[in-house]
């Protein structure tokens, strides 16, 4: 994956994964020099306080699920 970072153009990023939550690979991402760039929407069913969490770690938008496309392709185009 370390030669396609500089092709990721936006992340869809769902809080709630297995191994790895939403905050911890937001604060991952946004500590790295070659990915802190690339804008990352998040997509969750969590608490407003939770959101409010991502977007301080640098989160750009918030999605609430379950969502529609054209919520997604317009959060896309104010992107």
């Amino acid at each position: 994956m370390q030669n396609n970072i500089k092709n990721i153009d936006i992340v869809l990023l769902d809080m709630m994964m297995p191994e790895l939550n939403g905050l911890e690979f937001l604060n991952i991402v946004k500590k790295n020099e070659k990915l802190k760039h690339v804008p990352i929407i998040i997509q969750s069913g969590a608490n407003h306080q939770e959101i409010e969490k991502a977007l301080s770690y640098g989160a750009l938008k918030c999605i609430r699920k379950p969502f529609n496309k054209n919520e997604l392709l317009q959060c896309l185009d104010e992107l």
